[in-house]
């Protein structure tokens, strides 16, 4: 945590976001949305769970492409 910068406490790493002091929402919403790759690029996109079948467009490429959550 250190090497992150983190000097609150309490902190934590959730996925690649870092959040410093009890932020409910914010770490609500970090725990319970589903990270998921694109084929084509393989970037990390982070997705709202149990919302079916969605439609996803990278933010990095541009590709398409369905998924489940």
């Amino acid at each position: 945590m250190a090497r992150l910068g983190a000097q609150g406490v309490p902190a934590f790493l959730v996925g690649a976001e870092l959040v410093i002091g009890f932020d409910k929402n914010r770490l609500s919403s970090l725990l319970f949305d589903r990270v998921v790759e694109c084929p084509k690029c393989r970037a990390k996109l982070r997705l709202p769970s149990e919302k079916g079948t969605l439609r996803v467009t990278c933010s990095r490429c541009g590709d398409r492409f369905e998924t489940s959550t």
